[in-house]
């Protein structure tokens, strides 16, 4: 249905869409056993954010890479900063039953947007520098 160069998002949206029975039979199966309350709801959501986020990020990075042959120093430290990202909001989902461990969240998620935040920019200037060093030497030339 898609054509070659779209064959990574044929494939995310494959993945996705087969979240959607695993969901459902999850929850089924919840309700069959003895297990009461929103526990298994939270349960369940935040464990397909986890696994979405794992789908997602991994196949956005590889056609980001594909198509851009530059980001590649960059995929590295993008699929760590995705991944964290999510896996803290499918943590935070799963004990959203709890106001004591979301205060902790929320801070623990405060904490990762500021090492986040000078992860980044230590390695745009990184990138920036190395690009300015080449541009130099071919002027000079």
């Amino acid at each position: 249905m898609f054509e070659e160069k779209d064959r990574l998002l044929s494939k995310l949206i494959s993945n996705l869409i087969l979240i959607g029975p695993v969901a459902f039979t999850t929850t089924s199966s919840f309700h069959i056993t003895p297990l009461n309350g929103n526990l298994e709801y939270s349960l369940i959501l935040g464990s397909v954010m986890v696994g979405a986020g794992a789908i997602i990020g991994g196949t956005m990075i590889d056609s980001l890479t594909e198509q851009h042959n530059s980001f590649e120093k960059a995929v590295p430290h993008t699929k760590f900063v995705i991944y964290i990202v999510f896996i803290t909001i499918g943590v935070a989902a799963i004990f959203s039953q709890y106001p004591a461990t979301l205060a902790v969240l929320q801070t623990h998620a405060w904490g990762l947007a500021i090492a986040m935040k000078s992860i980044i920019v230590s390695f745009h200037i990184k990138m920036f520098r190395a690009e300015g060093c080449t541009k130099k030497e071919e002027n000079e030339e």
